[in-house]
């Protein structure tokens, strides 16, 4: 995207033409209301600095078919009023529900749901501040445990064992070496740029660390940037998460420093004494027992830890 045009992007507000969801999480805000009121309005601009792919909904089914649509993605639900009495039965027990905000004035009405789905609900929100700092904590939060595990039977040692899992794994690995491998420059860099700024095209925030990031960003800096919680973090995680070839091409620029960033901080703990890590990691009751019974097994990961 040619950067002249990047004014014409940021007072573009209208929410007919959103992009397709590059980041983990989908954010969907279900309220009659919507857009009705100088305040809802308010509170869908709110909610698109958060994710810029949120979605908004009026009627309850197309928003629960929106819900069973999705895939490969974790969903945060607002809901307001009495849809929060209506839905919560239709979707509590849905894996890809990770949080679900109930956001209304009377509060006192919707405290009996809190037991009957919990821990599914986050709380109760009757103003918009308490709201967007909930959302994005939460969003944080996710964001650093979706990591993909691939296990591998140490047995598997002739090309036709290899689980298809493992040969999708090799190729991804070599991919991401390919990509090491070439030389990029203020070209590739622009090209990540510009395919950011579209994405954010709404998040003047983001935008103005994409600007940032444009003008004074050099390789030593690549590991700082990547464990802010910005633009690259997200996309990047995206990518490396769904094995999104186009997008990771596209991030070739940033990956290249950052693996020779990080393998830099390598040498420096050569010759050391082994250092020991630990690392949280919520999973579901599925991830886990696979993980029992695949004691002793090589496990590889998608991303950087």
């Amino acid at each position: 995207m040619p950067r002249n045009l990047e004014t014409n992007i940021l007072t573009n507000n209208g929410l007919e033409d959103l992009p397709d969801n590059k980041e983990d999480i989908q954010l969907i805000w279900l309220d009659k209301q919507i857009g009705t009121s100088p305040d809802t309005r308010m509170t869908e601009k709110m909610l698109k600095l958060l994710n810029a792919n949120t979605r908004f909904y009026k009627n309850e089914n197309e928003c629960l078919q929106m819900i069973e649509n999705l895939q490969g993605q974790d969903i945060l639900l607002v809901v307001s009023r009495i849809f929060a009495h209506s839905i919560l039965p239709r979707i509590h027990e849905l894996r890809a529900i990770r949080g679900i905000f109930i956001f209304c004035e009377a509060s006192n009405l919707y405290r009996c749901l809190l037991g009957d789905y919990s821990p599914k609900i986050v709380d109760i929100y009757n103003d918009r501040d308490s709201l967007l700092k909930s959302i994005s904590k939460t969003m944080r939060l996710i964001e650093k445990q979706n990591i993909v595990f691939h296990l591998f039977d140490r047995k598997q040692n002739s090309t036709r064992d290899l689980s298809r899992n493992f040969t999708t794994f090799l190729w991804h690995s070599l991919l991401i070496r390919v990509l090491r491998k070439m030389v990029v420059d203020e070209k590739e860099k622009n090209d990540m740029l510009d395919h950011c700024t579209a994405y954010y095209r709404h998040n003047k925030e983001e935008i103005k660390t994409i600007n940032q990031f444009r003008i004074s960003y050099t390789s030593d800096q690549a590991i700082k940037y990547y464990t802010n919680n910005s633009f690259l973090y997200k996309l990047l995680n995206r990518a490396l998460r769904t094995e999104d070839v186009k997008l990771l091409y596209i991030f070739r620029f940033f990956i290249v420093d950052l693996c020779s960033e990080l393998g830099k901080e390598k040498e420096k703990l050569t010759g050391n004494e082994p250092i020991t890590l630990f690392r949280g990691q919520q999973m579901s009751k599925e991830e886990f027992e696979n993980l029992k019974i695949n004691i002793g097994s090589l496990i590889a990961v998608n991303g950087f830890f």
